[in-house]
């Protein structure tokens, strides 16, 4: 399976247009968002492949929830929770499943938590390192393991762990 997933950094529309023109048919969005524009478009490119959003406030649940329902086109999103950064996402935990319950109830596709542990890349390699890339995983498998709700199902069958984002070598991935 190919998959990319899409920083920050990168605009929306084009790369990920051309990646799923090219035969990319699952796509992360590792940040959330906020821009009606830009949910119109990730709607469309959902009709032709697996394009999952990351989500942290309920606003931006509702809008991609509505925008799906009148384009009779279901998304997957990933909810994004804090795992050290302190700035973007949820509280682990039951804030997590309170934002996964009405992602869910209105008709969106839920497919695993997704944290960012920034705050390891910068560490340089070594036991300091692997204890930070440790407790920032631990965060996501104990908000997993605390809340059986939370373990999300693909278009397939299979189930979902959660989803791990990394941008640097030493923090665990689970996508």
């Amino acid at each position: 399976m190919l998959a990319r997933s899409l920083t920050r950094r990168e605009p929306l529309v084009q790369p990920v247009n051309d990646w799923v023109h090219h035969g990319v048919r699952s796509v992360l969005l590792a940040n959330e968002i906020t821009d009606g524009a830009k949910i119109r478009r990730l709607i469309d490119l959902a009709r032709h492949a697996e394009v999952m959003a990351c989500v942290h406030n309920e606003k931006i649940v509702d809008e991609i929830a509505r925008t799906s329902a009148i384009r009779q086109t279901p998304v997957s999103v990933l909810v994004e929770f804090d795992v050290g950064v302190h700035r973007c996402g949820v509280p682990p935990g039951e804030f997590a499943v309170r934002l996964a319950r009405p992602a869910v109830q209105k008709g969106l596709r839920f497919r695993g938590l997704k944290g960012y542990e920034g705050q390891v890349a910068r560490k340089l390699p070594g036991p300091e390192k692997e204890q930070a890339a440790a407790a920032a995983n631990r965060a996501l498998v104990e908000t997993r393991l605390e809340k059986p709700e939370l373990r999300a199902g693909r278009p397939d069958g299979e189930r979902y762990a959660g989803a791990f984002h990394a941008q640097a070598d030493g923090g665990a991935r689970n996508h």
